[in-house]
């Protein structure tokens, strides 16, 4: 269910919130305005005070997160932060500073909640037309930190997903990357997905990741962490059925099996392939993701992605080796797109996979050799391996899930051998 607001304007009002003008701001001051006889220049004091107002403000700001530093937030104190962020008379530095302070405050969902039933959150839409970067990113850091189950309905309320996208800010790469997590942060769910798709999103991705043609190397080595947050949003998109088929639709995978590296040789500097550990980590997970979907394992296939496996089994990225023994497995479990990937024998690197200090590397590996196993040539090849004393080795494995996949691939092993010399009747085996 989704947060309801409960914002009410209070009576009372902190001396630490930012003092309202004394009057109505007129085109001269108040001394001149009220000495009729008086000839000659009339001095606007109001506009001469401004720049000591920015400076008031800043000192007040200041002490308002001096004073909140070691407190959580709550909506009273997020009400005082908002009185900040639209007025022309505080400098955007402060309001830069208050969002940061605000975000770091957001570490769990009831924080977030008392964050946006404040008067914090009709505030985003305007401080995203900010005509200053910095605080267009602390917008977009901080929506992204506001978005949970409970106040989604209140964050697509505002139709921000559009907005974000136009954030599209080539001299400031930093906006760019920024709208591209708070993107990523609302598509977790699947309204918030949905919302992410309808903006055009998934164009808008395309686009910072540039051509699926070309480009490995220059702009993507520059713009790394964009194209690592476009990266990233799209896995979070591709986690619900609607979003991977939008993503298999927009054939954005033929932009992602760009982000994995050339497959016969490194068009990019080695140091360049390092730096981007980021964008490869966030492909493959996309890749992950969409593969698991019907239809998705074989435009994953289509991609060429089956072309970069022995590359990225080679790398020294835990989390590469967590995702791609995930999407070996979903590809594996593929009726369409099995025999291309079994064509790759990728048993060998999710045998040395089995024996990571990742569990979650080691349970993917497993269930990917579970997958594996269920195929004759699978099996056939797997028996040949050795697999069972490296299943013996790991008997111990407190991973329940682990155990499970171990036990289908025993079965599976034990079938096989029971049948071995016999006629072939199926492609693949029933594994219990």
């Amino acid at each position: 269910m989704a947060h309801q607001q409960t914002h009410t304007q209070g009576s009372s009002v902190s001396p630490l919130a930012m003092p309202p003008l004394a009057r109505e701001q007129t085109s001269s001051s108040w001394w001149s305005d009220r000495i009729p006889g008086l000839r000659g220049v009339r001095m606007d004091l109001q506009e001469a005070a401004k720049p000591y107002m920015k400076l008031m403000y800043r000192w007040n700001a200041s002490r308002l997160m001096d004073a909140n530093y070691n407190k959580p937030i709550s909506r009273e104190t997020a009400d005082i932060y908002s009185t900040y962020l639209l007025s022309e008379d505080v400098a955007t530095g402060t309001k830069v500073e208050v969002l940061n302070s605000l975000a770091k405050k957001v570490k769990e969902e009831d924080n977030a909640c008392d964050v946006v039933d404040s008067g914090v959150l009709p505030c985003v839409p305007e401080l995203l037309d900010s005509g200053d970067a910095a605080v267009r990113v602390q917008t977009c850091v901080l929506l992204g930190k506001l978005a949970y189950e409970a106040t989604l309905l209140n964050i697509l309320g505002l139709n921000l997903c559009p907005r974000l996208v136009s954030l599209d800010d080539s001299e400031h790469i930093v906006v760019v990357r920024a709208a591209a997590y708070a993107l990523s942060r609302v598509s977790r769910w699947p309204n918030g997905a949905q919302a992410v798709i309808d903006a055009k999103v998934l164009d808008y991705i395309a686009t910072l990741l540039g051509p699926p043609e070309a480009q490995i190397c220059e702009d993507a080595c520059v713009d790394e962490e964009v194209v690592e947050g476009a990266a990233y949003a799209l896995s979070r998109v591709s986690r619900w059925p609607n979003g991977a088929q939008a993503v298999i639709d927009a054939k954005v995978l033929d932009y992602i099996a760009t982000l994995l590296g050339p497959p016969e040789a490194q068009i990019c500097e080695d140091a360049c392939v390092d730096e981007n550990i980021g964008v490869v980590e966030g492909a493959v997970h996309a890749l992950s993701q969409v593969s698991k979907w019907p239809g998705g394992a074989q435009a994953a296939v289509d991609a060429k992605v089956l072309d970069y496996i022995a590359e990225l089994f080679q790398s020294q990225s835990a989390l590469i080796f967590q995702w791609m023994c995930q999407l070996v497995g979903h590809l594996v479990s593929s009726e369409s797109a099995a025999p291309a990937a079994l064509a790759t024998t990728p048993w060998t690197w999710l045998i040395l996979c089995l024996h990571s200090e990742s569990d979650l590397v080691r349970t993917n590996a497993a269930f990917a050799l579970a997958q594996t196993s269920r195929h004759q040539d699978g099996v056939a090849a797997l028996a040949d391996t050795g697999i069972l004393d490296d299943l013996d080795t790991l008997n111990q494995s407190l991973e329940p899930e682990f155990q499970v996949h171990a036990s289908t691939v025993r079965k599976n092993l034990a079938r096989h051998k029971e049948a071995r010399g016999g006629p072939k009747e199926s492609s693949a085996i029933a594994s219990s």
